[in-house]
Formats: C-alpha cells, sequence, structure tokens
C-alpha cells in the first residue's frame, strides 16, 4: 500500500505502527493544528486497528518554520501535542519558506516566485 500527499507549508506527518503495521499520513496546517488533528489520527489507529501510542513513530517533514510564518507554530505543536500522548516523534526540521529546494506558499508570495507543491509517497511492503 502507498499513500500520497502534496504540501507545500503544511506539514506533513507520517504515522507508523512497525509492530502492527499501520501506516497513516496527514496534512497538517494552521487548521489542522488548532483541531489537534495529529492526536486525533493516533486516537484513531488505536481505535480501528488496536495500536499503542509509544509504539507509533510520527515522521515530520518539512514545513514552513515559526520564524517564517505569523500564527500557529505548526511543528512545534505538533510534536508537542504527540509526546504528549506518548508517541515517538522524529522531526525532519526543514523549513521550506527559507531553504532551497522545497516549495511555499508563503515563499512564493513573499518573494515573488511560481507556487508549488513538494510530494510526501510512503509505502509498506
Amino acid at each position: 500500500i502507498s499513500l500520497f500527499l502534496l504540501t507545500a507549508d503544511c506539514l506533513p506527518i507520517i504515522f507508523y505502527d512497525p509492530v502492527k503495521k499501520v501506516l497513516s499520513l496527514a496534512p497538517v496546517g494552521r487548521k489542522g493544528a488548532e483541531l489537534n488533528l495529529p492526536v486525533k489520527v493516533v486516537e484513531q489507529m488505536v481505535l480501528k486497528f488496536g495500536c499503542i501510542p509509544s509504539e507509533i513513530v510520527a515522521a515530520i517533514g518539512p514545513a514552513i518554520g515559526p520564524e517564517c510564518y505569523e500564527g500557529t507554530d505548526f511543528v512545534g505543536h505538533a510534536a508537542s501535542s504527540l509526546r504528549d500522548v506518548k508517541v515517538k516523534v522524529v522531526d525532519s526540521k526543514h523549513c521550506v519558506c527559507h531553504e532551497p529546494g522545497f516549495f511555499s506558499h508563503v515563499g512564493s508570495v513573499k518573494n515573488g516566485t511560481p507556487e508549488k507543491r513538494f510530494a510526501t509517497l510512503v509505502s509498506l511492503k
């Protein structure tokens, strides 16, 4: 099975339980952070597949960093809320707005450059 997601500034978060072999992928932006979407994904993994939060790994992909976005710190909020429920968190620590090779809506608006997206693709064998 493969999961695919296009993002620019939002967090792509890969959730994986290696014990139950459960995989999920979620985009988290301002609204998703406000609604605590990362924890809701974990709750659904527990409810539907019997996952244990401490066995889940959440990999946070490149997203807009707090220094480039006025408002919610998506990365910090997502990481701390996941750690609060005992999920292991791995953060790429890349800011799409000012690091070369990434795409950012905010960066495009600021710099007048064409707007693009990048893909997160994850698969289970």
